[in-house]
């Protein structure tokens, strides 16, 4: 007898081969955005399996999810103002924070009349930090992020300008230790001006915040009448 059949076996296969990729998906379409959410879509694409959705807040995405991409978070331009305003408004808020940003006098400073400055007066008493915050004699601000959001604070950016009896030393401290602790520190603050650039990207407590953060300029020594603001060319505060 005799038995005749076809070749039973599989053609080989080559161990380098590789599967096609499937295309991109086309037809991407997203509805208007808000802080929480937002319904996308897409054509289906032959062959895939999953999909995975890259959300950036910039055509370029740059700088990570959730953390504001905006080189200044906060910055306030006092031109204009009397002086004598009972708060000044920041001019600048990134969209990832917290509006409006308001600025204020502590309790043991009253508001002083100049033209192009957000001023105060009463800087007497004081012969310290320690001493000008325990007397409430400086400035405030508080910066806050959106809901979901964190922000790091990299530089920190003041003018200032005085009257000739006015505040000479300042000092920034922030809530993040109780106020414990200087953030930048100037001795000899003259009458035509004074500008204060801080790197502040190395202060921890300054760093990955998903909470509210106030900002304190310490005042000291000065006349009760003398005065002492923030003025300058350009911004007056800087919160980048």
């Amino acid at each position: 007898w005799s038995y005749v059949s076809d070749p039973d076996w599989s053609a080989a296969t080559n161990a380098n081969a590789t599967t096609p990729t499937p295309t991109a998906p086309a037809s991407a379409w997203a509805s208007l955005t808000n802080y929480t959410d937002f319904t996308a879509s897409w054509a289906a694409s032959t062959g895939a399996t999953g999909y995975r959705l890259d959300v950036s807040e910039t055509e370029g995405f740059n700088g990570g999810a959730g953390t504001p991409t905006g080189a200044d978070l906060v910055a306030f331009e006092f031109a204009g103002y009397a002086g004598s305003e009972v708060v000044g408004t920041a001019t600048v808020v990134a969209a990832e924070m917290q509006s409006p940003v308001t600025i204020t006098r502590g309790a043991g400073l009253t508001a002083a009349g100049n033209v192009n400055r957000f001023n105060a007066q009463g800087w007497d008493g004081t012969a310290s930090a320690a001493a000008a915050l325990a007397a409430s004699n400086y400035f405030e601000w508080t910066v806050t992020p959106q809901a979901g959001y964190i922000f790091s604070v990299t530089n920190i950016v003041m003018r200032l300008e005085r009257s000739s009896t006015g505040a000479t030393n300042v000092a920034l401290r922030a809530s993040h230790d109780s106020y414990a602790a200087d953030i930048a520190v100037k001795y000899g603050i003259t009458e035509s001006g004074t500008a204060i650039s801080t790197n502040v990207s190395g202060v921890a407590g300054l760093q990955d915040v998903s909470g509210a953060i106030t900002f304190r300029l310490l005042g000291w020594p000065g006349s009760g009448t003398g005065s002492m603001g923030f003025e300058g060319t350009g911004d007056d505060i800087v919160i980048q």
